[in-house]
């Protein structure tokens, strides 16, 4: 089986790339301002519509590839890095947790990536388009909200450990990838998207993601500490 027989890479500063980056950038700051000010329980409320809104859209999303008899194994689990992100940002919408805001945070980079050059792993339609950005938009919405609503600040050396923990997730889904002839985490085959931190074919590309994630989460990690201590001096 192709393991992109169904991909879409949407080509960058097309209409698609507009609409999917116009759309999750608005919601942010709508969300930002309109729970500016705002009380503790309030902001914990609006919280869990987000986490709600991804729920719903994780089942509406099964649902439809049921619907249509395109749900595959090998294709529809929930096993990408970001569909991993979209459950840790549910559970962090409900229940507070350190540790899943942490990895969160980090496993964001993957959304980030996810909009510079997005890839559709079932096909194009109206529908998965906006699939595609209540669930990756809603990783990063959920990361920035807990920062400068909910309080939350990422601790100092959270980034390598989450490196680690990373590291332990890879040889499970690579095993289940043998299993069902699947490429989760795209480890088995590169990704179709044009993304300059994808250099050279498997296994080579791997090294360079695995180099792209310690900067990524460095970096992610020292801006949301940023924006935590920003966000304290305005309450």
């Amino acid at each position: 089986m192709d393991p992109n027989a169904f991909h879409y890479a949407v080509e960058v500063l097309s209409a698609d790339w507009w609409m999917i980056n116009f759309a999750w950038i608005t919601a942010l700051c709508f969300l930002l301002y309109y729970t500016k000010n705002k009380s503790e329980d309030f902001r914990n409320k609006v919280g869990k519509y987000i986490g709600t809104i991804m729920l719903l859209n994780f089942v509406a999303g099964q649902l439809n590839m049921i619907g249509s008899n395109s749900w595959n194994i090998s294709t529809s689990l929930p096993l990408q890095l970001c569909s991993l992100s979209v459950f840790l940002s549910i559970y962090l919408m409900f229940s507070k947790s350190q540790w899943v805001y942490e990895i969160l945070l980090c496993w964001s980079a993957g959304a980030i990536h996810s909009f510079i050059t997005p890839e559709l792993t079932t096909g194009r339609s109206v529908f998965k388009l906006i699939d595609y950005t209540i669930s990756h938009g809603g990783i990063l919405i959920a990361g920035i909200y807990a920062t400068t609503r909910l309080s939350y600040s990422p601790r100092a050396w959270s980034w390598l450990k989450i490196l680690a923990i990373t590291q332990l997730t890879l040889p499970t889904v690579g095993v289940l990838n043998f299993l069902i002839d699947s490429n989760y985490m795209y480890l088995r085959h590169r990704p179709l998207a044009n993304n300059p931190f994808l250099i050279g074919e498997w296994p080579y590309y791997l090294i360079g993601l695995q180099a792209a994630a310690l900067l990524h989460f460095f970096l992610i990690i020292k801006l949301h500490q940023w924006l935590a201590k920003k966000n304290s001096c305005y309450n």
